[in-house]
């Protein structure tokens, strides 16, 4: 009778072996963690979710899994698929949440799978917008739109999209809707026209066009687990033209009309040069 010990340390699993070798040598396998589930897995409320896992190892492993540390109870709400590890939340709620752990066990060892942590998804509304504010840009000069987007988890994208509450869009347009609530006709994005990282839209250079007809530009935040959008932050962009700068400033602000000359002018021939830069005409 030969007897052989090891220990082996990975990454990941830890597995003991201690067995006992018989006359005919028999294969020695212990349980090894072939399918790890992910770091992380959102789950919608009441809707079933998986966690996997699998080892191989000869005779098959029985699998355990833990939560928070705790033995995992298979019962109405958990059920393991058969022939691995996977388990299944039937009915998943906020107590289900937690840091699940899967362990793999034969005659020959154990082998425990990465953690991952289950945590229910969240997409919560816009901040209610009281008054929608108009934009009044020169025509040929930069804009921003900003987007406070809610929290989303898992995290949402962000688009921009025209919201027409009249229905009254181009169909030959990708756009979608949800339920009886208005269309939203994406924004389509190149070089003049973007979405940073933070979810702002920018344009390098208002044209009239992005008027849109006085329809609103709406920031819409896409959750994957809900397969759904939000949508807030509803803002109007009102081009003004380039001709007659001086006279803008002049007709668009009472207190310029009290100004000193000197004091208009700075201000006016300052919006030119700005227009000089951008566009590379000059008009006063």
């Amino acid at each position: 009778m030969k007897i052989t010990c090891s220990v082996s340390l990975l990454a990941l699993v830890y597995t003991t072996i201690c067995s006992t070798a018989l006359s005919q040598n028999k294969a020695i396998v212990p349980p090894k963690i072939i399918t790890h589930p992910p770091r992380e897995i959102a789950y919608k409320s009441a809707e079933k979710v998986e966690l996997p896992c699998e080892a191989s190892g000869d005779p098959a492993p029985e699998y355990q899994w833990t939560r928070n540390g705790f033995l995992v109870r298979l019962d109405g709400d958990v059920e393991i698929l058969p022939g691995v590890g996977t388990i299944v939340v039937l009915y998943p709620n906020p107590r289900h949440e937690g840091v699940y752990q899967c362990t793999a066990t034969n005659e020959f060892g154990t082998a425990v799978s990465a953690t991952t942590v289950l945590k229910m998804a969240v997409m919560d509304p816009f901040a209610t917008t009281v008054v929608v504010p108009t934009h009044t840009p020169l025509v040929g000069m930069p804009l921003t739109l900003k987007c406070a987007s809610p929290y989303s988890y898992p995290k949402g994208s962000i688009t921009w999209a025209l919201v027409d509450s009249n229905q009254d869009i181009d169909k030959s347009l990708p756009y979608y809707s949800k339920g009886s609530e208005p269309l939203f006709q994406p924004i389509a994005t190149d070089a003049r026209v973007a979405v940073d990282y933070s979810g702002s839209l920018h344009f390098a250079n208002v044209v009239a066009e992005d008027a849109h007809n006085g329809q609103m530009y709406g920031c819409v935040l896409y959750n994957s687990k809900f397969r759904g959008n939000v949508q807030g932050d509803d803002q109007i962009i009102s081009p003004v033209a380039q001709q007659g700068i001086c006279t803008v400033l002049l007709s668009g602000h009472a207190h310029f009309l009290a100004a000193t000359f000197a004091e208009w002018a700075t201000v006016c021939f300052a919006a030119a040069f700005a227009v000089v830069f951008s566009t590379g005409t000059f008009l006063v």
